[in-house]
């Protein structure tokens, strides 16, 4: 979200700079996105631990400070990061919190000048937990829709690439490893799905936090998959995503919470029919043209994939109406020119 940001501001007018606090792959690959990103390789704030005050992330941010110092920003754009927020602020420089999703951080009392929520479900939240927040906007993402409208004419090439059967129905679930995606529901659904179709295979693709990698691996053999053969996992950088929706037949989308799901705007662009708990602000991109499970629910959701994979007309149908929203409702450009003028509200002009 934040590297399209800088894509649709004129840089006749912005200097966008990219500050990311960790070395992770996928971050660097959004470089070209921006004048200049800054890896700070310094340590993500604990969370949970006792608040002293708003003095006591500075020791934790001593990089990012100097570059504060030196470059004179006239504002920020920030998510997730709680210390960095309140150094930034410190520092009189004017912020626009970004709310892409819900967690412990957007709990705090932290300074902003404007609040851009990607969902009316986020803005929701924002108004039950900080009833005196800035002036809060909807921004929902978007996607360029055209980049993925065709990729389904790769569908041999990504196979191959990805190590999956040329012929075989393909289950993707795509997303990060993390407790509020519930991969581990995918997980279950693939293996309940896979009873009545043996030739099943399942994609999963996304990054798992360091150090629990094995974790997810043995957590998947324990629930039935057999990693290599019917099940792959993989990461694809931003430049490669569009060769998992290539290999798919049908994306899993078992989410217990999103703010909006950047993942389904492109799935939808590709084409793909989608079952999904339509979770959070999932439900605004998903009314009406994808099929809706319970959260948790991996009995209804095995039989919901078997039963897409079974009735060609309906897949086609969807892939119509989820390419049709998608470049109706969540265009680019209309994102542009909203968050510009929140941009322009704030440093005046």
């Amino acid at each position: 979200m934040n590297r399209d940001i800088a894509d649709m501001l004129p840089r006749d007018q912005y200097v966008v700079d990219a500050f990311v606090w960790q070395a992770e792959r996928a971050f660097l690959g959004l470089a070209d996105s921006f004048d200049e990103l800054v890896v700070l390789n310094e340590p993500f704030e604990p969370v949970g631990d006792e608040r002293k005050g708003p003095f006591t992330p500075v020791e934790r941010c001593a990089t990012f400070q100097r570059f504060l110092m030196e470059r004179r920003y006239d504002l920020f754009i920030m998510s997730c990061c709680w210390a960095p927020m309140w150094v930034v602020h410190m520092h009189g420089i004017p912020i626009i919190e970004y709310w892409h999703g819900f967690g412990l951080w957007n709990g705090w009392d932290m300074p902003s000048q404007a609040v851009v929520a990607v969902s009316n479900t986020t803005l929701g939240q924002i108004e039950a937990i900080r009833p005196h927040h800035a002036p809060a906007t909807v921004i929902r993402n978007a996607v360029e829709a055209e980049r993925y409208a065709h990729v389904r004419k790769r569908r041999a090439k990504a196979r191959k690439r990805l190590g999956l059967r040329p012929d075989a129905p393909v289950v993707l679930y795509c997303g990060r490893f993390s407790g509020e995606k519930r991969p581990e529901d995918a997980m279950r659904a693939f293996v309940k799905a896979r009873e009545a179709r043996p030739d099943l295979q399942f994609l999963m693709v996304g990054t798992i936090m360091t150090g629990w990698e094995e974790y997810w691996l043995d957590l998947g053999r324990q629930i039935g998959l057999n990693w290599g053969e019917d099940a792959v996992r993989t990461v694809l950088g931003h430049d490669d995503i569009g060769l998992a929706f290539a290999a798919a037949d049908v994306m899993l989308h078992p989410s217990e919470w999103e703010g909006l799901g950047m993942v389904l705007l492109e799935g939808l662009a590709a084409g793909l029919p989608i079952v999904s708990t339509c979770a959070g602000g999932c439900g605004e991109v998903l009314e009406g043209i994808a099929v809706k499970v319970g959260v948790g629910d991996t009995e209804a959701m095995a039989r919901e994939v078997n039963a897409l994979l079974d009735d060609a007309p309906r897949c086609e149908w969807m892939r119509l109406a989820g390419q049709r929203r998608v470049r109706e409702e969540f265009t680019r450009e209309e994102q542009g020119r909203r968050i510009e003028r929140v941009i322009e509200a704030v440093v005046g002009g």
